[in-house]
């Protein structure tokens, strides 16, 4: 019977590294956290490059708007300075427009100019927001391709493990045995069997009795964890 334990505790073994693969299988999520900063990234350089367009277009109707008045007030002005002009109220009504224009004039040149430092910061932070997303766009590649390479190899592990199993299950002859460790190994984590360690079950790290321990030490005996049901097994790991 003890040659049938450690048969099973070596199919164990195997059974147990085949759970890290597959975790290790599970765990990769096509680059997840990367392809999220990217999506904030992009989202955020859209966002900046949409307020750049749309301070270059108030920036744009400034500038028309300039010179629309200035030709207002080019215009007015030769009509002040042309000498057609004879009537006192005429002449100080044209001065009052001119000097109306000129203040708005004076405005929006003011509005131009501050515009105009906010459009070369928009452009330089919109610049280097593009960069980002360029930057994250190849890690993201990269990271999928590198996890393609990693799921190829885990796959292949797996694969080759799956004969080895096969091969170390038919060293278990007592069917009903490895039977009972598929069904306890469903329910407790993968791990039908557990080492006595200290008088205590490995597995559920509850203790075990002086009886049980004996038992498992001689290894003529199947013998089972009262409180969690996996096999025991006294080996040195």
């Amino acid at each position: 019977m003890k040659q049938q334990l450690m048969a099973l505790f070596e199919l164990q073994k195997l059974d147990l590294e085949i759970t890290r693969l597959n975790a290790a299988l599970t765990a990769l999520d096509g680059a997840l956290e990367l392809r999220k900063k990217h999506a904030a990234a992009k989202k955020h350089s859209d966002k900046t490059h949409q307020t750049l367009t749309d301070t270059e277009l108030q920036l744009k109707n400034y500038e028309l708007e300039l010179k629309t008045i200035d030709a207002k007030r080019a215009s007015s002005e030769k009509k002040l300075y042309s000498g057609a002009i004879m009537s006192a109220k005429e002449v100080s009504s044209l001065e009052h427009e001119i000097d109306h224009l000129k203040n708005q004039q004076d405005e929006l040149d003011g509005k131009t100019l501050e515009l105009n430092d906010t459009v070369e910061t928009l452009r330089e932070q919109s610049k280097a927001a593009a960069a980002g997303v360029q930057e994250l766009e190849q890690q993201v590649k990269d990271g999928i391709a590198k996890e393609a390479v990693e799921r190829k190899r885990l796959e292949a592990e797996i694969e080759a493990m799956t004969p080895k199993r096969e091969e170390l299950a038919s060293k278990v002859t007592d069917r009903q045995l490895l039977s009972r460790y598929e069904s306890i190994r469903k329910r407790t984590s993968n791990t039908g069997m557990a080492r006595i360690i200290d008088h205590k079950c490995n597995g559920c790290k509850i203790g075990v009795s002086s009886f049980i321990v004996r038992n498992a030490y001689d290894g003529k005996t199947i013998d089972y964890c009262e409180n969690c049901g996996r096999i025991l097994i006294m080996v040195d790991e």
